[in-house]
């Protein structure tokens, strides 16, 4: 039977023992973070010089060769001028959240990427818009921020809970409300879906982490 109680003063010292107990150093973490952006600018300079002819392997919605980009979706951004701000919002975004998931550990990230990745790209594919090729990591950016968000209410431990208040301050704080503002379908270009599919995948991972933990 689960214990709800939780005393608020606990909350530092746990999460120091958490911290200090995981065997992935904080270089190695941040490591993974840092390969990943790389890759992601990698392939965007390639993608730019292409004139953009790498997108068509993003999401298109219920087609056979749109499933390649539930996989691939999230290393590719938009080239056009008007939105050269893309990939570069995404990587701050990605360093900040991600390095809040991995402050769990090198498993969970692992877990949490890989199923939000999934779960939000077969969402954007069974029902985003058919018109529509859907690119970008902020959907797994968005499943971060969800997992955060809900896993200190399940696991209540100290590292948990003090990284859920920290993204409830977030909602709110983070530019003046961007990340609220990423649910609003306000601009066709933008994948507001995905935002969504991503934050409740991100949620259902939340509850049911250890369901996964067996297949990885």
């Amino acid at each position: 039977m689960l214990d709800y109680r939780f005393s608020p003063i606990a909350i530092l010292p746990m999460s120091t023992e958490v911290l200090a107990g995981n065997a992935d150093s904080l270089i190695d973490r941040f490591a993974i973070l840092g390969t990943l952006a790389t890759s992601a600018w990698i392939v965007h300079f390639y993608n730019f010089i292409m004139g953009g002819a790498l997108n068509n392997l993003g999401i298109r919605p219920r087609t056979l060769t749109g499933l390649i980009g539930i996989p691939l979706s999230p290393f590719l951004h938009s080239t056009e001028k008007d939105s050269l701000g893309h990939l570069p919002g995404n990587t701050g975004a990605f360093f900040l959240l991600g390095g809040l998931v991995l402050l769990r550990g090198i498993h969970d990230f692992v877990i949490v990427s890989i199923v939000v990745m999934f779960l939000k790209g077969i969402a954007s594919w069974l029902l985003g818009r058919s018109n529509a090729i859907y690119i970008g990591a902020s959907g797994v950016i968005y499943g971060y921020g969800g997992f955060l968000l809900l896993r200190g209410y399940f696991e209540r431990n100290g590292l948990s809970l003090l990284l859920t208040i920290i993204m409830l301050i977030m909602l709110v704080a983070y530019e003046g409300g961007a990340f609220l503002q990423g649910f609003l379908p306000a601009n066709k270009r933008i994948a507001w879906e995905g935002h969504v599919f991503g934050f409740i995948a991100g949620l259902s991972v939340a509850r049911h982490l250890e369901f996964w933990q067996q297949f990885f």
